[in-house]
């Protein structure tokens, strides 16, 4: 339940007191404390009730200055986060102590009232006994039916006034649960003697459960469940007070437990490609699960695999031929640095060194984190990566500087392979780099007998403005990875595509070169046919036509945005970046605030550090995406953006 009270310094705290000294099995939480120099009401709440540690969960925020908590937090140099203040997962009863009066701003845009609501827990009042308490007390319940938020009774805190309470009573249409008279001293015990004598009738946890919207409160949700149980990716969990539902998603729109709806606008890690649950997907994997949903694929085969197979060999640039089958873009990874070792071997060439852009992101597995730049991603675990010759960023000012660099690397007889993201590094920060200079790159490894990867894990299916950003150059890679939006962002799935001269140096009576690599739901059915209807949509319907409007409205709004801020920008089709001059890298706390602000308004983001990204599936609307731009200006230009 939540205590809340008809103006600051009523005594909600110490009703909440009286409450955890009468209710073992309640735990108390006090989400925005505003003034810290004396006692908080947390430590006020924890020495009155005498209760256990475990029992009183840290604030939420603890604002230095006694004032409106939206001033205070001003002050501070912080925002209240909506998020921030979601109910803690508990089985136990849950004392919820607000801050001043209902109708206190958090928030510039945010009242305290909305965040109760939002709770949907009902709330006891306290009031206090003074000129002035009945009319206080009826605005106050006013306020809080307006929005239906359901109400356990008012606490009378002061000089007993029969006549206020018979008022408040009548006029409220509310019962009046308890009273706190002057006490000759606040402690523990006489706290628990004033419960016996002016509580003890009234059960608060019956009647809070009654009251609230499910059947009852203290039932496990799965949300609940995810608490308990859950290891999220790329999540400090001890930050993390609550993960957050999502119903369903249609469309560039996802749609939040809570009702909110919210655009997508990084396409859920970038594999969502032509919109969430499109029928056509949906029904190919329904009718394909009615078939035949998982076989060993060593030896066997399905039509849906061989059809992919095929199709993307249609699709690929010229020369690759051979089509590997692994789970996502991390094992596709894989799998081509594997291949690039084991064919120079069967070469009887000692080759095992990589050539690697600096700020790479090639995925999680050792060989792909040993090929990506080393960061906060992969510090645990440098000492077991092997070591990759890094090459300079291409960007504008260094590309003569790289050309060079690889041309020298190249020369080494122990290079095996050159890898890159075509283009447009992702995680590195949606760094983009020109066709022209990756077209020398290739050429180069070529010239010396390297063999060039193109890591088209995110830039593959149309993200670059061809169907894979290898097109963009005339040189072609010798392999090339797929995985992300393959499937139209349905199911796992990774490809490693290779050239015939590649495959062919692993055909051998001699069954010890056999590419001894494979998983568990390798070419698994349901996938395939996901994928196969991916890129019938591309042929189906005016996908090209889609990108090019997203194209269009980031070259309307990122400039203009950017140049606004003072920020620099960085666009390559659907992909849009921009991020402060001086930046603070990935692990900046100003990226978590904004996703959070940016979540409250509607729109989903997960920034890369302070670099922010809109990478939106292909069914946005230029409507939606000019709204998607709106918020994000609107957290960025605001005081705390």
């Amino acid at each position: 339940m939540i205590v809340a009270g008809t103006d600051t310094g009523v005594g909600k705290t110490i009703l909440s007191s009286l409450l955890m000294s009468a209710m073992p099995e309640a735990i108390y939480w006090k989400p925005v404390q505003a003034g810290t120099q004396e006692e908080t009401d947390t430590e006020t709440v924890a020495r009155l009730s005498e209760c256990a540690q475990e029992r009183i969960l840290p604030e939420a925020y603890r604002l230095t200055q006694p004032l409106s908590p939206h001033l205070s937090a001003r002050l501070d140099g912080i925002e209240i986060q909506e998020l921030n203040l979601a109910l803690p997962a508990t089985e136990q009863f849950l004392i919820v102590e607000t801050a001043g009066g209902v109708l206190v701003p958090l928030r510039d845009d945010l009242l305290q009232i909305e965040m109760i609501q939002q709770w949907q827990l009902p709330v006891l009042l306290a009031s206090r006994s003074a000129l002035g308490t009945i009319n206080h007390t009826l605005l106050t319940l006013q306020a809080l039916r307006s929005r239906d938020i359901p109400l356990l009774g008012v606490v009378v805190i002061g000089p007993s006034n029969p006549e206020n309470e018979r008022a408040i009573e009548q006029f409220g249409d509310i019962p009046i649960v308890g009273r706190i008279p002057e006490l000759p001293a606040l402690n523990h015990a006489l706290l628990l003697a004033t419960y016996r004598e002016h509580f003890q009738k009234f059960d608060f946890r019956q009647s809070a459960s009654s009251l609230l919207p499910h059947p009852s409160y203290f039932e496990e949700s799965w949300l609940d469940w995810d608490a308990e149980h859950i290891w999220h990716p790329y999540t400090q969990m001890q930050l993390l007070p609550y993960a957050i539902g999502v119903d369903r998603a249609e469309g560039s729109y996802i749609y939040l437990s809570d009702g909110r709806k919210v655009f997508d606008g990084i396409s859920s890690w970038w594999v969502t490609l032509h919109g969430h649950a499109h029928p056509k997907i949906a029904r190919a994997i329904a009718e394909q699960a009615s078939k035949l949903e998982q076989v060993i694929f060593a030896g066997f085969t399905h039509e849906p695999a061989a059809t992919l197979a095929h199709k993307l060999i249609e699709r690929a640039p010229a020369g690759l031929a051979k089509v590997f089958f692994s789970d996502d873009g991390s094992t596709a990874v894989e799998v081509a640095l594997k291949i690039a070792i084991q064919y120079w071997k069967h070469l009887g060439e000692d080759r095992r060194t990589f050539l690697a852009l600096e700020h790479a992101y090639h995925g999680d597995t050792f060989g792909a984190m040993s090929v990506s730049a080393r960061s906060s991603f992969t510090a645990a675990f440098d000492p077991l990566l092997f070591n990759v010759r890094r090459l300079p960023f291409p960007d504008a000012e260094r590309e003569e500087h790289f050309l060079s660099t690889l041309e020298l690397e190249c020369v080494r007889p122990d290079v095996a392979a050159f890898i890159y993201e075509p283009l447009l590094l992702g995680a590195g920060g949606m760094k983009t780099w020109r066709a022209t200079v990756m077209n020398q790159a290739i050429q180069i490894a070529r010239k010396h007998g390297v063999l060039a990867i193109a890591d088209e894990v995110l830039t593959g299916f149309g993200r670059t403005g061809t169907f894979f950003a290898s097109e963009q150059a005339s040189a072609k890679p010798d392999i090339m990875t797929l995985s992300k939006g393959i499937t139209g962002g349905f199911l796992p799935l990774g490809t490693t595509l290779a050239t015939q001269e590649i495959y062919n140096a692993f055909l051998s009576e001699d069954r010890a070169k056999t590419f001894f690599h494979g998983h568990s739901y390798t070419g698994n059915p349901l996938a395939c046919a996901a994928a196969v209807a991916s890129l019938n949509i591309f042929e189906e319907e005016p996908v090209m036509e889609r990108i090019a409007t997203i194209a269009r409205v980031h070259e309307e709004r990122l400039p203009a945005l950017a140049d606004s801020l003072g920020y620099v920008h960085r666009k390559i089709c659907t992909v849009a970046a921009l991020e402060p001059r001086r930046a603070e890298g990935y692990l900046s706390d100003r990226s978590r605030t904004l996703a959070a602000r940016a979540l409250e308004r509607g729109l989903l983001v997960r920034p890369l550090g302070d670099t922010v990204y809109l990478l939106p599936p292909y069914s946005s609307t230029a409507e939606g995406l000019h709204r998607a731009y709106d918020i994000l200006e609107e957290c960025l230009t605001s005081p705390h953006g």
